[in-house]
């Protein structure tokens, strides 16, 4: 029964209110509606937050310093994407700013994401393929989870959309695993769909994505500009508009070609023309002025116009249109520790061999360069083995998604009815299914383990919880260096790795170009590193041996929890142990014959211990410390499991063969 039958178009503001019903009555407290409106807020945004990727906006830490237009430059394309944003009666609702790699994409999406922050930035997203993977900034699993969240928590949309939003993940908590249409569904389209005009007119706009092509899931990035394109079919349509920022990639290029985007598609394309030559040499002018004034007295000799006109044509010649070419001249210009007067001379006498097959001569040329200049030859091979970790990393998850990817486009080409699959895409997907089975155990217990950091406790080493895969700590685990020689050894690599003071922090590229050089042979010659599946496989077999090794040498759980009152020693080794093997079981599948190195190593693993003193220690009741013990012993015994049947199947194979080719009786009877 309703306290005002029929009535509509008023309000009342506090009181207090009894509803007689039955002889029976019920005092309503306006407080205690409040606080459950403030709670389910709370909630509701608790949910979000632990799955959003808060390092993907244009203002996170994690991307500092990001790339920005140099003052001055980029005029023409900023002040025709200006214009495209203010202008809200123009028929079209998503623009695709494409170009090849280097060319200032992201510096052009961050500045109009900065430009536009207080007043019609709705969301920003900037994929990245080489940023930390624990990031997941190179999966779209995510993205519209971020995106309401940033709905919910920005000082221009949180007024209008924080509590229809925050009640969807607050009365749904599953929302976070639901698929990406649902949630598209109800986290975007069913909270705006409840506005008024007057809401909508003031509601911001603008969502920024930049970097499609670096969702390393191919099927993922057609399925977002899918869903982008539904904006305007939804009813009421949504109000937002999409900046999407992309090298051209032919899947990409192909899905803009709908004819569903025909009336609602802007594009522009960057690359080597006269407004972006102009552009460069500004940049470069303006470097270089820096560069002289930051090695004051060593650089106080040479002229106020150095190099000069002529040098930074010559330059602008070479870049044709990559900004990134550009950028890394002034990086290795203006290091510390040489004098840039010598350094500019030893790019000016660099020259691009006549039979030199690549797309970007110039800037492989200059990576070249730096790789020969910046590595001491005394520690070629250590420093190689380092770049490589590095770069198999991203490969790592980038081969990954793609084969599921792979794997999903054909489930949808063969229809939902029956689906065939080989052998091998069965064992991918059975793979795929152990670990979620893994992640729902941990997350039942844990709540968002599946976001855990990897990291080892290391003798000498003060591993803060926060420590990432890819960091100068991690890595002098991972080859047994002395605290600080990664850091020495990549000294002279800054001006293509972004190296973080905080040694605790992932070891970045400065841009996926440089990773794409060092994985083809023609262009980086002796610092080729190998993306072949076999190399890989022996990569993580190496990294497995390490990660048994390190396991091998921890003390007990119990002796763990005993030292730390709060148990967080407990909890950090097991996270360590069951991250480390999470992140490399995948390939297990692939190491066609284990060595006899990982499989005593892993039979000397004592799982049971883990398990019984991490029950023991957490008061004989599932813990966080107990689910990760469980996890990793999983992991350990699936392991040992697909090792061994691979053995076994590789000698009854080759018994098979000698069967056949010998022809000898007892080989055929064992078979038999």
């Amino acid at each position: 029964m309703s306290f005002f039958s029929d009535a509509n178009r008023f309000g009342i503001n506090g009181g207090s209110f009894t509803n007689y019903v039955n002889h029976y009555h019920v005092q309503v407290d306006p407080q205690d509606n409040l606080d459950e409106l403030e709670r389910s807020i709370s909630k509701g945004l608790e949910t979000l937050s632990r799955k959003a990727v808060l390092s993907a906006s244009h203002y996170a830490e994690q991307r500092f310093p990001p790339p920005r237009c140099h003052p001055g430059t980029r005029a023409h394309i900023l002040d025709t994407l200006g214009d495209w944003i203010r202008n809200k009666s123009k028929p079209t609702s998503v623009y695709w700013l494409y170009g090849t790699a280097g060319t200032g994409k992201s510096a052009i999406a961050q500045t109009i994401a900065e430009s536009f922050s207080t007043n019609g930035l709705a969301a920003s997203f900037f994929f990245s393929r080489t940023a930390d993977p624990s990031a997941l900034r190179h999966t779209l699993s995510n993205f519209f989870i971020t995106v309401a969240y940033q709905l919910a928590t920005s000082p221009l949309s949180s007024p209008i959309l924080n509590k229809s939003i925050t009640r969807v993940a607050y009365s749904r908590p599953d929302i976070t695993e639901a698929s990406l249409e649902t949630q598209f569904q109800e986290l975007i389209v069913q909270p705006c769909s409840q506005l008024s005009p007057e809401q909508l007119d003031v509601l911001p706009r603008l969502i920024v994505i930049d970097g499609l092509d670096e969702c390393v899931d191919i099927a993922s990035q057609e399925r977002l500009l899918f869903i982008s394109r539904q904006a305007e079919s939804v009813q009421p349509p949504l109000p937002f508009e999409f900046l999407i920022c992309s090298r051209p990639e032919p899947r990409i290029r192909n899905a803009f070609k709908h004819e569903q985007f025909h009336s609602i598609l802007d594009c522009t394309e960057l690359g080597n023309s006269i407004p972006a030559g102009l552009d460069i040499a500004k940049y470069l002018k303006d470097g270089f002025s820096i560069i002289r004034q930051d090695h004051g007295s060593t650089m106080a000799h040479v002229a106020q116009d150095w190099p000069g006109n002529h040098i930074i044509q010559q330059l602008v010649r070479r870049a044709c249109g990559q900004f990134i070419y550009a950028a890394t001249i002034l990086k290795y210009v203006g290091e510390y520790h040489a004098l840039p007067t010598e350094q500019l001379q030893i790019i000016l006498d660099v020259t691009v061999p006549e039979q030199f097959d690549s797309p970007y001569p110039d800037l492989d040329q200059l990576y070249m360069l730096i790789l020969c200049s910046g590595i001491d030859k005394h520690n070629l091979q250590l420093t190689h083995s380092i770049i490589s970790h590095l770069v198999l990393r991203t490969l790592q998850t980038i081969n990954k998604l793609d084969r599921r990817g792979t794997i999903l486009l054909k489930a949808q080409a063969q229809g939902k009815r029956k689906i065939t699959f080989s052998r091998r895409e069965r064992s991918h997907l059975l793979q795929a299914n152990l670990k979620s089975h893994i992640q729902k155990t941990l997350t039942k217990y844990s709540r968002g383990s599946h976001s855990w950091p990897m990291f080892f406790e290391h003798p000498g080493h003060d591993i803060p919880p926060s420590t990432s895969v890819g960091s100068c700590i991690m890595l002098e685990h991972l080859f047994s260096l002395n605290k600080g020689k990664v850091g020495a050894l990549l000294f002279g690599l800054h001006s293509v790795l972004n190296i973080p003071n905080d040694d605790s922090m992932s070891i970045q590229m400065h841009h996926a170009s440089f990773g794409e050089f060092l994985t083809d042979p023609k262009r980086s010659g002796r610092y080729f590193i190998d993306p072949s599946d076999e190399a890989m496989a022996k990569w993580h077999a190496f990294c497995l041996l390490r990660c048994f090794s390190i396991t091998l040498n921890q003390p007990s759980a119990s002796q763990l929890f005993s030292c730390s009152p709060n148990g967080r020693t407990l909890e950090i080794n097991m996270r360590k142990s069951v991250e480390y093997m999470t992140w490399y079981e995948y390939c297990s599948l692939k190491i066609k014959w284990p060595r006899k190195s990982l499989l005593v190593a892993l039979d000397q693993i004592d799982t049971q211990r883990f398990v019984y003193d991490s029950w023991k220690a957490g008061g004989h009741r599932p813990t966080k410390q107990w689910a990760s013990a469980v996890a990793f012993a999983v992991q350990v015994f699936w392991l040992g499991k697909i090792w061994r049947a691979k053995l076994e199947m590789a000698k009854i194979s080759e018994l098979a063969w000698k069967a056949k080719v010998v022809g000898d009786d007892s080989i055929r009877t064992y078979w038999d």
